[in-house]
């Protein structure tokens, strides 16, 4: 998303006027056959979480590993902690 211009990016409070259109933020309507909303997302944890210094290890990291450890602990309510 990042190489994305911000020419082609619509930021804002969106919201669906109907099924094939989205008002954003008063200011844009988009309209389309099909809607595809990404909102991205980032892992969030407690501020005591990094006492754990070089061992906290966010799940976006955990696909970049090329040896995996002998143990690990997952934790998170998110799609990564429930799997």
């Amino acid at each position: 998303m990042q190489d994305i211009p911000d020419t082609e990016r619509i930021r804002g409070h969106a919201c669906f006027v109907n099924d094939h259109t989205i008002a954003v933020a008063d200011h844009t309507l988009v309209t389309g056959k099909s809607i595809v909303i990404a909102t991205g997302s980032r892992a969030a944890y407690p501020d005591w979480f990094s006492a754990l210094g070089e061992r906290l290890i966010l799940s976006d990291s955990v696909f970049d590993w090329h040896d995996l450890p002998k143990a690990v602990a997952v934790m998170g309510p998110g799609i990564i902690g429930w799997s």
